[in-house]
């Protein structure tokens, strides 16, 4: 399962928090700084993880069902300048400029676009190198939806890229998900909260899971990815 066959990779689409940056433990933390400054119940560090990975969307819905959405987005965006920022993964730009060398190069989350841009301005990765980003602002899907991949591969299909074309990067079985629902490869990455037992027990390939982002241009030219 997950893997079919020797294809020619000529687009790799990556998932933004703890892929590129480590977000888990800030996230976290952020969501107290929100929680307090609104009243809401304090959040279970394992609830939080059994929900971590979806969009924000579907997250807030899970972990606080009465709060309307706007009004969450407004306090986090009037909080930002005392939450905690993601660092970036160790390696992560000798990875981006390997593979922005070979491949076609797109970014896909479900966080916000403020959260986006400011942690990879933080974590100086350079946003140029992606031909997209889009972010749930765009979407506007849950991970589950199978069209939540639609616009990502409607950018590559006009520059002749088709989805056997594309890989997915990300830490998470919701990103897993993706992949499931939209026929792309996928990788997954032990960066975030994710264990490889996680990743075995949805039907991914040992192969396929590796430790971080510095490890994906060997793999997408070793192997079995290129004819």
């Amino acid at each position: 399962m997950w893997y079919r066959g020797l294809t020619m990779i000529r687009a790799v689409i990556l998932d933004f928090d703890d892929t590129l940056v480590h977000s888990h433990d800030q996230v976290f933390q952020n969501m107290e700084i929100i929680a307090r400054k609104m009243g809401l119940p304090h959040p279970k560090e394992t609830v939080f993880n059994e929900r971590y990975g979806s969009t924000w969307k579907d997250f807030v819905r899970q972990m606080w069902p009465q709060v309307d959405l706007t009004e969450w987005r407004n306090s986090y965006l009037t909080s930002m300048s005392s939450m905690k920022r993601s660092p970036p993964v160790a390696g992560v730009h000798a990875a981006l400029d390997l593979l922005a060398q070979r491949y076609v190069l797109g970014l896909v989350t479900g966080s916000g676009k403020d959260h986006v841009i400011r942690n990879a301005i933080n974590a100086k990765i350079d946003i140029k190198k992606f031909s997209f980003i889009l972010t749930q602002d765009e979407i506007q899907k849950p991970k589950s939806d199978p069209h939540y991949f639609d616009s990502a591969l409607g950018k590559l299909a006009k520059i002749g890229i088709s989805k056997e074309e594309v890989l997915f990067v990300g830490d998470s079985v919701h990103d897993l998900v993706i992949s499931e629902n939209t026929g792309v490869h996928f990788v997954g990455v032990l960066t975030g909260p994710g264990t490889k037992d996680d990743f075995l027990e949805k039907g991914l390939d040992d192969h396929l899971i590796i430790s971080s982002i510095t490890s994906l241009p060997y793999l997408i030219q070793n192997n079995g990815f290129h004819e």
